[in-house]
């Protein structure tokens, strides 16, 4: 599909890349039929009542070693921000028997959530900022955070060299328009 919408390069160029982006698809394919053994997925209508917000929806990924959500692309902080709320989701609905854990799998990796024992409180303060973003800006900086995260947490940065490789997100660069610059920020 790629390859004839024009999103590939045409011959032998767009031939490698079509090999390349396959081979990382089987990868990410075969990590996920690795952990979840074969299982089929299936689904939980969603409908949580916390406090005055309603969320409606659908868990569809969900195995018996618990939730999965997978996507194809590199991690990026609205990725944890989905696989989070997914994860509290879960968390409300499932029953304290069922495995209440849920996996992240992207090219950047894998990621996992363990049970929280008081989802409804994460949730409440989820939509409660939900609420507020719809009234008012919030200062949300979602690439110069993720990067943050990575640098402090997973690679084990100090604060002061983590927030120096962080600036240079948010300031001008050659390579990207700085956050700072975003005006949807």
């Amino acid at each position: 599909r790629a390859m004839a919408s024009g999103q590939l390069p045409h011959g032998e160029p767009g031939r490698q890349a079509f090999e390349e982006i396959f081979a990382e698809v089987a990868e990410l394919r075969a990590v996920i039929k690795d952990l979840q053994d074969d299982a089929r997925p299936t689904a939980v209508a969603v409908r949580v009542q916390i406090g005055s917000y309603t969320l409606t929806g659908t868990l569809d990924q969900i195995y018996p070693t618990g939730q999965t959500w997978y996507r194809y692309g590199k991690a990026r902080g609205v990725d944890l921000i989905e696989g989070w709320l997914r994860h509290l989701l879960w968390n409300h609905l499932s029953e304290p028997s069922d495995p209440r854990n849920t996996t992240l799998i992207n090219r950047g990796g894998i990621r996992r959530f363990k049970a929280v024992e008081n989802p409804d409180e994460h949730l409440q303060r989820l939509f409660e900022i939900y609420h507020q973003a719809g009234h008012e800006p919030l200062p949300f900086f979602p690439r110069s955070s993720w990067e943050y995260a990575q640098l402090r947490f997973e690679k084990g940065y100090p604060v002061e060299r983590a927030l120096e490789r962080v600036r240079s997100l948010w300031q001008q660069s050659f390579k990207r328009i700085p956050e700072a610059e975003d005006p949807y920020i």
